[in-house]
């Protein structure tokens, strides 16, 4: 079972330059800085989500609830 997932495996699953996953993980907070680097199966599923349907995803809502 694999822990994490790169950025540039997202992207090319979604049909996405490397370029703009990276930047919906920023927006989502999710830490990323280039194409290699690995986030976990639920940042990856949040990242998946809010790039496909365009809404914050409820574990990223979450997580800031949490913060505050």
């Amino acid at each position: 079972m694999q822990d994490s997932i790169k950025i540039s495996d997202i992207a090319s699953d979604l049909g996405y330059e490397s370029e703009e996953i990276i930047k919906k993980a920023l927006e989502l907070g999710i830490d990323a800085k280039n194409t290699t680097s690995r986030v976990s199966t639920e940042d990856a599923e949040a990242i998946f989500e809010y790039t496909t349907s365009g809404t914050m995803p409820a574990l990223i809502k979450e997580r800031q609830n949490q913060k505050i």
